[in-house]
């Protein structure tokens, strides 16, 4: 270290005695210490301490004691913690004349008007900011500031320069003689000295700041510190946020930043803390149900992983169930009406078409491979857990129909192998009720969920687009292929679970109502549809439909007692 850094250091003058600089050495240390004990941030803590480091070592270089030693000064370390309303006393301390000026924001040559402007309004700060001082800390650092004010202005009150000498004028020069060189230097000095003036960052900016907006700027931020002291980081985050809005302090700003990321990570560590919680709670249950809502809580969480591994298990465990405990046809030679009357062959031919619908979980509604523009009513989309069931193979035939009603209300009559239209909703109930009678049977219209997962295909499905495949033509009778009319029952492709005609030929009743927005309220196992309602929900497309509403996830509503030729049905059990 060289002699003029540790002056600088030291704010010392050549010649400095041993007293001065040990005098100088502990105002400056104990300033340096109190600045670090009330430092808002790491990044400002640090800086203090290595200006500490080199405020010693400036010390030790003219002979100061050791490194060891320096906690044996008087008066040295951070200020003590003194009774409230009580401010350390300081003894007034010389001040050198550079040090002066830059109390008092004052260059050689400077006027005693210019000595008491800036002696007033510095000591105002200086009082104020003793008003609002949150602790004796800050107390203290406000009244050393006010007597070494004290001292500078009592120094260079001595030194006021004497008014210039008066400056002769200058006689206009002849045109014919040429210019002095001073004369012409006259603009380009003041270009200069301009551009100096507007490129320089002015300390004097505080100067055109309203005294009360100071005032208000020094209260918000004293506040700020005392609760981040408090480490109350919420009210002192908002409290440094209403500092920097009236003043853009760069030490407040650095606070700001400071508060932010102390707050990030609480917020953090909370976030975890209620996962881990909602987690353990989640495998106490152990359903589906529940990693499903945790999974929608958490999408990104540290146990989502988990909870999608959880489902699949039970997913594997509901399959391994179902195929021990599958429903069984009863093997009948000939199947009997509870009067032990033989049943019809076309009855009988329902009974054995009825298919085994193994439970299990899928996404019902507008699905990827759906549409890029499905309807609102197939959205959200949403999981669901499903029970075991059976269903018809195939619509309900004419055949069958009048095997039961005595009567066929088709449009397109001649064909007993195609399926039954131009029925109601309330004609449906009738049948059902009429064919329950003679088999002693249950039979029922599938719910909208349960219609939708077996057109899928279950717990084998594929996602495909149509029930069975991903070509329309291949699958169903549709406007392009059918000729205006209803066909026969399993011409088309079957899906993954064997059953024909869920896309296509003629649209098929369910029990449910419609509404629109049910699937926002859905329940997630085995839905049975809204309470009430003023339409019913209709599937699968029909022989007079184009691809889009021949979809799997595709829901139609008509009135229930409505009658047309693209509407049949078939049954649950």
């Amino acid at each position: 270290m060289t002699e003029q850094k540790a002056l600088e250091l030291l704010d010392l003058e050549p010649g400095a005695t041993a007293s001065e600089i040990r005098r100088a050495y502990q105002v400056i240390y104990n300033e340096l210490q109190i600045r670090l004990t009330n430092a808002p941030t790491e990044h400002q803590k640090e800086l203090y301490r290595k200006r500490l480091a080199a405020v010693e070592d400036a010390y030790i270089f003219f002979g100061g004691e050791s490194e060891e030693d320096l906690s044996e000064l008087p008066s040295m370390g951070p200020v003590e913690h003194l009774p409230e309303g009580k401010v350390q006393a300081s003894k007034p301390q010389r001040v050198s004349e550079s040090a002066a000026l830059e109390i008092l924001g004052l260059s050689k040559p400077f006027s005693k008007g210019r000595l008491l402007d800036a002696y007033k309004g510095k000591k105002e700060d200086f009082e104020k900011g003793l008003k609002v001082a949150p602790n004796n800390q800050i107390k203290t650092a406000f009244q050393k500031s006010l007597d070494d004010l004290e001292n500078a202005f009592s120094l260079l009150e001595t030194l006021v320069s004497s008014p210039p000498p008066k400056v002769e004028t200058v006689k206009q020069s002849s045109p014919n003689k040429k210019a002095s060189p001073l004369i012409w230097s006259i603009p380009v000095l003041i270009i200069i000295i301009a551009g100096i003036w507007f490129f320089t960052p002015k300390g004097e900016e505080q100067d055109e700041i309203s005294q009360e907006l100071r005032d208000e700027f020094i209260k918000a931020k004293s506040q700020a510190d005392l609760l981040a002291e408090q480490q109350d980081w919420n009210q002192a985050l908002e409290k440094y946020q209403e500092a920097y809005a009236l003043l853009a302090d760069t030490q407040v700003s650095d606070s700001i930043k400071s508060m932010e990321k102390r707050l990030a990570l609480v917020a953090s560590s909370t976030q975890k803390e209620t996962e881990a919680k909602d987690w353990a709670a989640t495998q106490k249950t152990n359903s589906t149900t529940g990693y499903l809502n945790f999974i929608k809580k958490y999408p990104s969480g540290t146990f989502t992983a988990l909870a999608e591994q959880k489902i699949k298990e039970l997913e594997t465990d509901l399959r391994n169930k179902a195929s021990v405990n599958t429903l069984k046809v009863p093997q009948e030679t000939t199947a009997k009406t509870p009067n032990n009357i033989p049943l019809p062959n076309v009855l009988q031919e329902l009974e054995r078409n009825m298919v085994f619908i193994q439970g299990g979980i899928f996404t019902m509604g507008c699905t990827p491979e759906q549409s890029t523009d499905c309807d609102e009513d197939e959205k959200p989309t949403h999981r669901l857990t499903m029970d075991s069931f059976r269903l018809g193979k195939y619509e309900v035939t004419q055949s069958q129909w009048v095997s039961v009603m005595r009567s066929n209300p088709s449009k397109f009559k001649g064909c007993d192998n195609c399926p039954v239209e131009n029925i109601s909703w309330h004609d449906i109930q009738e049948f059902i009720s009429n064919l329950n009678k003679i088999t002693g049977k249950n039979y029922r219209l599938p719910s909208e969920a349960e219609w939708e997962y077996a057109a899928r295909g279950g717990n084998q499905s594929q996602g495909n687009i149509y029930s069975g495949g991903n070509k329309l033509n291949d699958v169903a009778w549709n406007s392009g292929n059918s000729g205006n009319k209803t066909h026969q029952v399993g011409q088309k492709n079957p899906n993954e679970l064997g059953l024909y005609d869920m896309s296509g030929n003629v649209h098929e009743w369910c029990n449910d109502w419609y509404e629109k927005k049910y699937y926002a309220n859905s329940p997630e196992q085995n839905p049975k549809g809204p309470s009430n309602g003023s339409t019913r929900v209709r599937r699968g497309g029909s022989w007079d439909d184009v691809g889009y509403y021949n979809r799997v996830s595709d829901r139609f509503d008509v009135n229930p007692g409505n009658r047309v030729g693209t509407v049949g049905f078939r049954l649950a059990l």
